[in-house]
């Protein structure tokens, strides 16, 4: 699988988007009109964006402490800080933000089993489960936005809602498929291969089954979700005049992009087909959306990046109690 990740092929077609954006860019609107862009941006709202941008990273580390370093992990005798955590996160964000075809995800149990321990099965496992939480509520939105096209206006309150009532009932099917997930196997003949057995038992392990621990990985899924797609939908709104919801259709439909097995160098060319794609469900096509996508994705390149700077002074230590500098 590393091996297919690595293949020279991809990197060919990671760079050719970078390119390819690049050129398309230049020859569409030009570099200079699309940059200028930022001249009339209201610093106060930038700002805003950016705090709801950094508490989506917030939660994102809180919802790794939750989960991951809750009880086992610990570093000279005490949990692991929050500060620790939320560096970790940082990094493993930019990792997934810089690298093409989601080997930023490798950063996960590579930083996780150097600075805090466990085994490669445990810290696979815990992205993997961290990943369908994200996928959960990715789902939920993309109903919840489809509705949106459905019904010509739009009650936040009643979205509000029934965002959280999808939320319980998906808590619910999560602990029924975790209990029942292996007779099911069992019945369809898969766990006849022996490689389906070990994975599923594996990954099985470490799910978060405890109520409460799930409650709360949902909740800060929720919140990071609907923090960093709001600071994403206010960028867009302060560099156009889009609707909320093409926003948020071009937003989420970026988002998504990031899951692509191949995808641009720092997710360029892909990002911004996806933003442009999603927002024209909603609206005519217009060229200043190529603009637009791109600054949305500068905002979210050097925000994270200006985050995982931030957080680099703090030393996370080895559960062996020497201290370390990454």
């Amino acid at each position: 699988m590393l091996k297919s990740l690595f293949h020279p092929w991809r990197w060919l077609i990671a760079i050719a988007m970078l390119v390819g954006l690049w050129f398309s860019v230049d020859s569409l609107v030009s570099w200079r009109a699309t940059l200028s862009i930022w001249r009339e941006v209201s610093l106060l709202g930038l700002a805003f964006a950016f705090l709801l941008f950094f508490c989506s990273h917030l939660l994102r580390a809180l919802r790794i402490q939750i989960y991951v370093f809750k009880t086992k992990t610990e570093l000279g005798g005490e949990q692991a800080s929050f500060l620790a955590v939320a560096k970790f996160s940082a990094m493993h964000q930019f990792s997934n933000n810089l690298l093409p075809m989601r080997l930023g995800e490798l950063a996960f149990p590579l930083l996780a089993r150097r600075y805090f321990g466990g085994s490669w099965q445990e810290r696979f496992s815990q992205l993997f489960w961290l990943r369908v939480l994200d996928a959960v509520f990715v789902g939920a939105v993309l109903i919840l936005l489809a509705g949106m096209l459905i019904v010509e206006r739009l009650d936040f309150n009643a979205l509000a809602v029934l965002l959280l009532l999808l939320a319980a009932l998906l808590s619910v099917l999560w602990c029924f498929g975790l209990r029942f997930g292996s007779k099911l196997l069992d019945r369809w003949g898969w766990f006849k291969v022996s490689y389906i057995k070990h994975l599923y038992s594996t990954i099985r392990h470490y799910a978060p089954e405890n109520i409460g621990v799930l409650a709360r990985l949902m909740l800060c899924t929720l919140l990071a979700w609907v923090c960093k797609l709001s600071a994403l939908a206010i960028v867009v709104q302060l560099l156009s005049q889009l609707s909320i919801t093409s926003a948020l259709f071009a937003t989420l439909a970026a988002e998504i992009s990031s899951l692509l097995p191949v995808h641009g160098v720092a997710g360029a060319g892909s990002f911004e087909a996806a933003f442009v794609g999603g927002s024209i469900l909603t609206q005519a096509w217009d060229v200043q959306l190529v603009a637009i996508a791109v600054n949305v994705h500068l905002f979210v390149f050097f925000s994270t990046l200006i985050i995982t700077m931030a957080l680099l002074p703090f030393n996370i230590r080895r559960s062996s109690m020497e201290a370390v500098d990454v």
